[in-house]
């Protein structure tokens, strides 16, 4: 773990650019591309929205697209691995085995994050916060149709598909495309 940490942190530490009169590119740099480097999950998600973006863009125009947080309450680091896992099979049992979700939503992608709650001043000081972000494709007319799964509906097939005890956080909203 030693090497591990000395490797994250000398991450980025080295920085060679290209400079034209247009722009300046990155030529050549020490990444340590280790999972849970900061700097590392930062460039992967700016790759990632990039990819993402362009599919969405890309799409055939009868789709629209819906952003979704789903959440579960946070959590203390012994108790962490249990409540990932509470969140997959969560996700696993809303995409195969919910009939109105699977009817409603035509594609998906979705990641998952973990926070940290640093404010000491805070009730949850000290506790992990497990979340995924999604990002759904939907047909056009969806909000309009049979099909619609309002916030509360969606709240309520996520806290069967987790099997919690309380209503969950989670948040939707409407994707809009840039042209």
């Amino acid at each position: 773990m030693k090497n591990r940490a000395l490797k994250v942190l000398d991450c980025g530490s080295f920085l060679e650019f290209k400079v034209t009169e247009e722009k300046a590119k990155l030529q050549l740099a020490n990444f340590c591309k280790d999972r849970l480097c900061p700097m590392c999950n930062w460039r992967r998600s700016l790759k990632i929205f990039a990819q993402v973006s362009k599919v969405m863009n890309n799409m055939p125009d009868d789709y629209e697209f819906i952003f979704l947080t789903l959440t579960v309450k946070n959590c203390t680091s012994e108790e962490l691995a249990k409540t990932v896992n509470t969140l997959y099979d969560g996700w696993r049992y809303l995409y195969n085995k919910n009939p109105k979700f699977k009817r409603a939503i035509k594609g998906t992608f979705r990641t998952f994050e973990c926070t940290l709650n640093s404010n000491s001043r805070s009730l949850y000081y000290g506790t992990y916060h497990p979340h995924l972000h999604c990002t759904l494709a939907v047909k056009k007319g969806y909000f309009t149709s049979k099909d619609y799964i309002s916030q509360d509906e969606m709240k309520q097939l996520w806290k069967k598909a987790c099997n919690l005890d309380y209503d969950p956080i989670i948040h939707i909203e409407k994707v809009y495309l840039k042209d």
